[in-house]
């Protein structure tokens, strides 16, 4: 099984220079979904992470509050914070205090998942 990280929020980066981060960190590519679009974000169903363990992490930035799969939660990472036990690890990509997906926050990001991570996804 190929065990996902999922990125997603606005980020400051495109598509390819989150894989070639990743790929620094010995993350293929084959192991991301990217979400970056500020409609797809919306459009987001967060269900579909609940109690699959084929997401190992959510690397989150900047999201509307209001997205799919909220379920009276007032944003999808407050719902994943307080349903912890179901959802894959989430690690928030922050660069000066605030949500953020930079070059540098991302790398931060990877670093917290690959040093502290039980699972392999170098596979």
């Amino acid at each position: 099984m190929h065990q996902m990280i999922l990125v997603i929020g606005a980020a400051n980066l495109n598509h390819e220079e989150i894989i070639q981060i990743a790929h620094k960190y010995g993350i293929d590519k084959k192991h991301l979904e990217i979400v970056t679009d500020y409609k797809r974000i919306v459009h987001y169903d967060f269900d579909k992470l609940k109690n699959n363990h084929k997401y190992i992490a959510v690397i989150y930035g900047p999201c509307p509050h209001k997205c799919k799969g909220c379920k009276g939660y007032s944003s999808p990472i407050a719902r994943m914070d307080m349903e912890s036990g179901y959802f894959p690890m989430i690690i928030k990509s922050i660069a000066n205090g605030v949500l953020k997906i930079t070059k540098h926050s991302f790398s931060m990001a990877l670093e917290c998942l690959v040093n502290n991570s039980n699972y392999d996804i170098l596979i």
